[in-house]
């Protein structure tokens, strides 16, 4: 039977939550549908093989329930609206066009640190975001193709190709940054790609709120979310390939929430020393919000499920 497959890509569509929020896929219909009857962009997702490798080195040496109307929507049958919505983006041209550039704005934004770091030339920098880019989307474009996957060996083949993807990804930097220092420091940076998605609303929010974060605090707050998130289980449960089987099992967004909190309450534990109490609130605040919207996802995805569950025995 194909139940297998289609229950890990039904909720692989909602793995990665945070970043294929609803008010994402409302923005991209509204671009393919301005963009639907032009041709895609020639190379639109392609890299530049021609870009030649580095050779200038560096220097050696309190949780609120979803709001009603939502929870409703996520439970009852209009989940189809959701799935149609998705998958007209991943099926249509322009659509995925649209995808590949909001993935290479988005890792402009999260690695622009290092960029700046490396001192990479204009053109250095364009060649390693499109080297990276696929990995800020990846979750998006793999979740699209489980959910069309017929068996279970068709989704662990697709899952296969994700992490020899990941894999071709991390050769392609090393050998763009020709300089070994330079590629473990892009590991240490890649590792925590997740909290530096985050960083800028978060630099924002404690600007919005008077107490702004010094540059060290930032690197802190950073520091203390990967430590969180490894640390207690989640990178190790929910990223990748366990992350996908999670949703093989009944009781997912009961679990999930359970794993959610204990990393909370570890990172309350550490930013206590750097956080004044105000920025401390803040971001109790923002990440009580981000627990919000993905326990809504989780409950749709439960839904979606069950139905696909029953319409694949």
């Amino acid at each position: 039977m194909k139940t297998t497959g289609i229950i890990i890509g039904c909720t692989a569509l909602v793995i990665g939550i945070v970043a294929v929020e609803e008010s994402r896929i409302s923005k991209l219909e509204a671009r393919i549908e301005a963009l639907e009857a032009e041709e895609a962009p020639a190379g639109a997702d392609t890299i530049g093989n021609e870009e030649p490798k580095l050779v200038r080195k560096k220097n050696e040496s309190s949780k609120a329930e979803p709001e009603p109307e939502m929870a409703e929507s996520a439970t009852k049958s209009g989940e189809s609206g959701f799935e149609d919505a998705i998958r007209k983006i991943y099926e249509n041209k322009a659509g995925l066009a649209m995808v590949r550039e909001e993935s290479r704005i988005r890792a402009n934004s999260i690695y622009a640190r290092l960029i700046d770091e490396f001192e990479l030339s204009p053109e250095e920098a364009k060649h390693f975001i499109n080297l990276i880019a696929p990995s800020v989307g990846e979750q998006d474009r793999v979740g699209m193709e489980l959910f069309n996957a017929k068996s279970g060996e068709e989704s662990l083949a697709i899952i296969e190709k994700m992490e020899k993807d990941q894999a071709e990804r991390l050769e392609a930097v090393r050998e763009f940054l020709n300089h070994e220092e330079d590629f473990e420091t892009f590991e240490d940076y890649h590792a925590r790609q997740s909290e530096y998605e985050q960083l800028p609303a978060l630099t924002s929010l404690m600007q919005d709120i008077g107490t702004p974060l010094s540059s060290e605090q930032e690197s802190q707050l950073v520091e203390a979310m990967y430590a969180a998130r490894t640390e207690t289980g989640m990178t190790e449960r929910w990223e990748g390939r366990e992350g996908f089987y999670q949703f093989g099992e009944p009781g997912v967004s009961g679990r999930f929430e359970k794993d959610w909190d204990a990393m909370q309450s570890d990172l309350n534990g550490r930013v206590g020393d750097f956080l004044e109490p105000s920025q401390h609130d803040a971001l109790k605040d923002h990440q009580q919000q981000i627990e919000n919207f993905i326990m809504m996802g989780m409950r749709m995805a439960e839904g979606m499920i069950e139905s696909k569950r029953q319409g694949g025995e």
